[in-house]
């Protein structure tokens, strides 16, 4: 096959980036042609350098194993890669002398044992909240690498590259600050996580409700809540929805009285770069639960302080078992509440205290 029209696969296959689910694997293999290696890799990291994809070519499934397993975490790129401008290529032979690469077990123990002594990697992304590049692998290190990635040829498919990346971030963004925007005039905000819980992205909006009523905050990039229970909670559901397609809601107390309801749900796939798993969050304040609190219900019924904090937990969908975990009291303690809610407010079952709560509105 001619080196023109390995090049012409290669850009038209970059075309199709900003397609739903990007064709990876197509780019990966033209892109291994263009350059000149024996196999090629994405590999997508977030802000703290835990693996969000990895997508190879002509990589055995032994190689693919190791490395998403433990081998990722001590990439020698990676570390040299960060802050690098996008667009830049690195090269093992130019970043490491011989004898460094010797010592290195990340070379010995996965590079060579997997016939890639070199690696030319050329920066995809460099952000704070995701880092990633594409990766040719080659098994006889090829001399004056720098001449052959300056070539035309190269130069021309990298080019593509990088514009078809940056018109699907702006598509991205596009469709970001469209639902930003739709929640916002609902009092409701979003952010964008990885399975991991670090913060993609995040609306001003969300950051303020976040801070100022969920108790939600940010450390070391990623969503951190100062009850335990709500944090595994919450890391628990993300790692469910980064495997499985559906809708999870999570409840936490408001920083000053109601519930906040985390909404989780797999992100649209063109919210990724790659094949990257992401969560769309969206966060809200039930308007029944701040009617419940205001006391009408209360008043009509003759209820307690605790029987209506059960109740706004219920209207705002917390279960007996989270209400429970979350106020620190026993299932039973919850059960004889709901028993004593039904019987003032003449229910039979758990749903019409909610219904009922709704309809005093």
């Amino acid at each position: 096959m001619t080196s023109a029209i390995v090049l012409n696969r290669a850009l038209e296959a970059v075309r199709h980036l900003s397609d739903p689910t990007p064709p990876w694997d197509e780019i990966l293999q033209c892109s291994r042609q263009v350059v000149g290696g024996d196999s090629a890799s994405f590999i997508l990291l977030d802000g703290n350098s835990e693996l969000l994809t990895v997508q190879q070519c002509n990589v055995s499934t032994a190689a693919l194993a190791e490395y998403t397993d433990h081998f990722y975490a001590s990439d020698i790129v990676v570390p040299r890669a960060l802050g690098t401008v996008e667009g830049t290529w690195l090269d093992t032979n130019e970043l490491f002398s011989r004898a460094s690469l010797e010592r290195s077990s990340y070379y010995v123990d996965f590079m060579c044992r997997h016939r890639m002594r070199q690696m030319l990697t050329f920066i995809v992304e460099e952000s704070p909240s995701r880092r990633g590049g594409l990766t040719i692998q080659r098994e006889v290190p090829l001399d004056r690498a720098r001449k052959r990635l300056e070539s035309e040829s190269v130069r021309t498919f990298t080019r593509a590259l990088q514009a078809a990346v940056r018109n699907r971030r702006t598509e991205a963004q596009q469709w970001i600050d469209a639902a930003d925007s739709t929640f916002r005039s609902l009092g409701e905000a979003t952010c964008l996580v990885s399975p991991m819980g670090g913060v993609i992205r995040q609306s001003a909006f969300a950051q303020q409700l976040m801070w100022e009523r969920a108790s939600l905050r940010h450390r070391n990039g990623r969503l951190w809540h100062p009850r335990p229970e709500v944090r595994e909670r919450l890391s628990a559901a993300l790692r469910s929805l980064s495997a499985l397609d559906g809708h999870l809601a999570i409840s936490i107390p408001g920083e000053h009285g109601g519930v906040c309801v985390l909404d989780l749900v797999r992100a649209d796939r063109r919210l990724s770069i790659g094949n990257e798993p992401l969560v769309f969050v969206r966060l809200r304040f039930n308007d029944a639960v701040n009617h419940v609190s205001s006391g009408v219900l209360r008043a009509s019924y003759g209820l307690t302080a605790a029987e209506e904090r059960l109740l706004t937990a219920l209207v705002a969908g917390q279960s007996p078992g989270e209400f429970a975990r979350l106020q620190a009291i026993s299932i039973n303690t919850v059960r004889k509440q709901i028993s004593m809610l039904m019987e003032k407010m003449d229910c039979h079952r758990q749903v019409d205290l909610v219904r009922k709560a709704y309809g005093e509105s």
